[in-house]
């Protein structure tokens, strides 16, 4: 059992996984060289905050790359006491500035490269000396109020044991997203499964007896090579 979550690698970052999904198939075909019959299932969460749907795609693409066995799906639900449970969009501000949050070690800091990044692009706004942007000068300037609300709140939550910065993040998936993502990835996992099962068809496997099955007495509980 190899839980995978997703196969986009911000989504994983997001996530905290702390490995890549190359690095995933890395594993699952190291195991299949050595194991050719295998048994492989993994673990996905679907509708996380931040999982476009370019994102979700790349996780059914991971699921067609290793065909398992089986896996046990759940759509995304807040956790208390977790960043991503209190993200509500506000990163998007910090894109928009061109602020990286990953990159900075405190809301202190974050607020000073916010206000650096915005004197940087008024600066290039006026010497550009452009009417025609103006919709775009107002989105920097409403990214500016949200990205410095979002670190108000940043800095007034409880401690954490996360990062400083961990509260800001992506939006929120609505359900209706998660519901209709938990579908088509539940549908092509049991459609894997079948295909993973079909290579039993006219084989006889002899089974190592370990008990009988406490539910049904009459049954006996077991495991092949």
């Amino acid at each position: 059992h190899i839980p995978a979550q997703s196969g986009d690698d911000e989504v994983l970052r997001l996530m905290g996984r702390g490995y890549t999904s190359e690095r995933y198939l890395r594993v699952v075909a190291s195991i299949r060289e050595r194991l050719p019959d295998a048994t492989i299932s993994g673990d996905f969460i679907v509708g996380c905050p931040g999982e476009s749907d370019e994102a979700f795609e790349k996780t059914l693409d991971l699921m067609d790359s290793v065909v398992f066995d089986a896996c046990m799906t759940a759509a995304y639900s807040p956790r208390p006491g977790t960043p991503m449970a209190h993200w509500d969009g506000a990163s998007v501000a910090f894109e928009t500035l061109g602020v990286e949050l990953r990159k900075l070690k405190s809301v202190d800091e974050a607020r000073e490269s916010v206000h650096a990044r915005f004197k940087v692009l008024a600066q290039q706004k006026a010497k550009a000396n452009k009417h025609d942007d103006d919709a775009a000068w107002d989105s920097v300037v409403v990214a500016k109020r949200e990205a410095l609300e979002a670190l108000d709140r940043a800095e007034k939550a409880p401690p954490s044991a996360f990062h400083p910065l961990s509260g800001v993040g992506p939006a929120q998936c609505p359900d209706e997203v998660k519901e209709e993502r938990l579908q088509r990835i539940n549908e092509k996992a049991d459609a894997h499964a079948l295909q993973r099962s079909e290579r039993y068809v006219g084989r006889i496997e002899p089974v190592l007896v370990e008990s009988r099955n406490t539910r049904v007495p009459t049954q006996v509980v077991g495991r092949t090579r």
